[in-house]
């Protein structure tokens, strides 16, 4: 825009769009949409590619994101490692429990196959004696 000698104004009213948005595009605090490069680069004696690769020493995410807080990261990766150490426990726990009850589930099974048995070899000879009577 200054070397063409337009202000945000008149290039915001040339385009159909607002300043503040030509304003945010100038400082590179918005990215500039391509299709509004494509009308703004005549305008600016420029093409689309150049206005949509202008090269900034710092890029607006850069900016606006904060140191991050090494201390707090390390609390809460620590939080983290106990929080998982505790739930290996509790599964080891757990496991065990299902291990025991699956055991006693088959000598259950076990025990009621063997009953099954008894009562099926009984009958036979229930019926056999009642055969042999009669």
């Amino acid at each position: 825009m200054e070397r063409e000698k337009i202000g945000s104004t008149k290039l915001a009213g040339m385009i159909g769009n607002s300043k503040q948005n030509i304003t945010r595009w100038a400082n590179q605090s918005r990215a500039l949409p391509p299709e509004w490069a494509d009308k703004i680069a005549p305008i600016l004696k420029t093409t689309a590619a150049e206005l949509l690769l202008v090269d900034t020493p710092t890029s607006y995410i850069e900016r606006s994101m904060p140191d991050p807080d090494l201390n707090l990261i390390t609390r809460q990766l620590d939080r983290l490692i106990t929080e998982i150490a505790s739930m290996r426990d509790d599964m080891s726990v757990l496991t065990a429990i299902v291990m025991r009850l699956d055991g006693s589930q088959s000598a259950l099974l076990q025990e009621l196959r063997a009953t099954h048995s008894q009562v099926a070899r009984m009958n036979d000879r229930i019926r056999k004696l009642e055969n042999s009577e009669t």
